[in-house]
């Protein structure tokens, strides 16, 4: 199991890739995100009335939230529109849910640092106890990208 999602992450194309793919697995967009999110950061910090909290937050969200945006954008890039042709709902679930769990991941550190009354040291350690909740949705996402791989491996064969 370790290996089928080391290789899931960390997926090359060339010659030997059973999968096909541009290169570079999730980690080429988990860094573009994180590129993103850091930008977003330091723009929320000149912005912001409160520097240190959107550096604190910025700062402890950067990386589960790039996680979060590289699998539910893999996830969805992977939806086969024909796999669940004959239940509407069940297709227009699937098809919406990376998109649900893309948000809740983004939105979630910065929800709690919002809504937590106390000083910043205690706003961005709420946010701290946030992040392996966020990190659970992408750990989702990389399992779900893995069981699709597996599945497709198995009917090509």
């Amino acid at each position: 199991m370790t290996t089928r999602l080391a290789r899931t992450v960390v997926a090359t194309s060339g010659p030997g890739n059973r999968r096909g793919g541009a290169g570079g697995g999730l980690l080429i967009p988990a860094a573009g995100a994180s590129a993103l999110l850091v930008v977003a950061t330091l723009a929320a910090t000149a912005i912001s009335g409160d520097p240190g909290l959107a550096l604190g937050v910025g700062a402890i969200s950067v990386v589960p939230c790039a996680l979060v945006l590289a699998c539910a954008a893999a996830v969805s890039a992977t939806n086969d529109p024909y796999e669940f042709i004959l239940t509407p709902q069940l297709a227009q679930t699937v098809t919406f849910a990376p998109i649900l769990v893309a948000a809740l991941g983004v939105f979630m550190p910065l929800i709690v640092a919002w809504k937590v009354e106390g000083g910043d040291g205690t706003r961005v350690g709420a946010v701290l106890a946030i992040a392996p909740i966020v990190l659970v949705f992408a750990l989702v996402g990389f399992g779900v990208l893995d069981w699709r791989a597996n599945k497709r491996e198995r009917e090509a064969m």
